[in-house]
């Protein structure tokens, strides 16, 4: 996405405000739609984790929804809801302005967005289902409330959100979800007791993880600290080798679920164990694998045999090098062509690894203002005929990108304008 405007209204505190609650012009007959309820059933009361979790697609329209099945429930239970506003002649998904949970008529948890400070957005991820978010794209929303999570929108939150049904009766839930503009729609659903519902794995690792405290873990070739309040609720940490690391310059070592978002960056240590030859200390990176075995680089700086980052998760780590240089592909360019004012002039720019650090652009021996869009990798140039004289003619034109271990590389070609 490139250069765009958001329009915002912010209080005297500078709080971004629920814009669609100031009655605007746009017009909005559609009620919200539900697409999925998750269970999580046996809930860790200590970490939060749900050690069985089922998903029901829900069934109906106008605003009235429903789960075809009895939904099981064993030990303490938590909810889910995947729900989206629409505004007419609009396929956008929104999000929605509030939300009750009730059990047997009771309000277990609920919700309103009227606004959310710039010091609280953090804590959605919290909020939602970070892997449902992270894994099938939905966005779920968690109607149970773990201790650190600090947004100010929750209004009624009874036991955490977190029930636990043991006798034989059938209980009769309801979540209703209404847009700014008054729009409802309800989801009706029966709980039942199943002790057949087992536990589907154990929530336990290594090192037990005070969400409040935090802790610094380590051995001779590995070190992390996770600061106070950097997890959302006390975890287990796990921790592993792996035995494979061809191609690396240390073991590669994994740590945590990568699942589990953290609220605060924990600061990790690698040691340096393989030969790193020609490779010089200032191109290695703390580096993280992805779902698909490449590589993203955490940055980091190298000390005293190890390399350091502040690293944006959990998951599997190894210290790589960025040794090559970004590449840039012409896409409007050609060289020895003809431009007019206000053509555009754009080049494709990325790096394998570490990132792009810095761009720029020379025409004539003159640096000009390219502009770069980080979402398409695109760097583009517009000509200006009040900065770019058109007596020349020919014009020389030379790119310069570095990445952030300072690889460079140039481009340089000619244009007539």
């Amino acid at each position: 996405m490139g250069p765009h405007l958001h329009y915002e209204i912010r209080n005297s505190n500078q709080v971004p405000q629920n814009v669609l609650k100031y009655k605007l012009p746009v017009k909005d007959t559609i009620s919200p739609k539900f697409r999925k309820l998750a269970v999580y059933n046996h809930i860790d009361t200590i970490t939060f984790a749900s050690l069985h979790k089922m998903l029901f697609t829900t069934t109906g329209k106008g605003g009235n929804y429903t789960v075809s099945s009895k939904i099981p429930v064993n030990g303490y239970t938590a909810f889910g809801v995947e729900v989206y506003d629409y505004l007419n002649g609009s396929n956008n998904k929104c999000g929605i302005y509030d939300l009750q949970f009730l059990i047997d008529s009771v309000l277990i948890y609920s919700f309103v967005v009227e606004n959310i400070s710039f010091n609280e957005t953090r804590y959605i991820k919290s909020h939602l289902d970070y892997a449902e978010k992270k894994v099938n794209k939905r966005n779920v929303h968690k109607l149970f409330r773990e201790p650190n999570n600090r947004l100010s929108i929750y209004k009624t939150i009874l036991n955490s959100g977190l029930i636990q049904i043991s006798d034989t009766l059938e209980h009769a839930a309801q979540i209703i979800t209404r847009d700014v503009y008054g729009n409802a729609s309800t989801l009706n659903f029966t709980l039942v007791f199943d002790p057949s519902v087992k536990n589907s794995r154990a929530d336990t690792g290594m090192v037990f993880v005070p969400f409040d405290k935090g802790i610094t873990y380590k051995n001779e070739v590995f070190s992390i600290t996770i600061p106070p309040n950097a997890l959302y609720s006390n975890k287990w940490l796990t921790y592993f080798i792996l035995p494979e690391s061809n191609g690396y310059f240390s073991e590669i070592h994994l740590i945590g679920d990568e699942y589990v978002p953290v609220n605060k960056y924990p600061e990790l240590s690698i040691k340096v164990t393989k030969p790193t030859g020609a490779v010089a200390a200032q191109k290695l990176v703390l580096a993280k694998f992805n779902e698909d075995g490449t590589l993203k680089s955490e940055g980091g700086h190298y000390n005293n045999g190890e390399v350091t980052a502040r690293i944006s998760g959990f998951g599997k780590y190894v210290v790589a090098a960025d040794t090559i240089a970004p590449k840039i592909i012409p896409v409007s360019f050609k060289s020895g062509s003809w431009y007019a004012p206000n053509n555009t002039i754009s080049f494709e720019i990325s790096d394998e690894l570490s990132g792009i650090k810095t761009y720029n652009g020379y025409i004539d021996g003159e640096w000009v203002l390219f502009e770069y869009d980080a979402k398409s990798d695109l760097l583009f140039y517009t000509i200006d005929k009040e900065r770019l004289a058109r007596t020349k003619g020919k014009h020389n034109l030379k790119l310069y990108v570095l990445d952030e271990r300072n690889n460079l590389q140039k481009f340089e070609g000619e244009f007539y304008y």
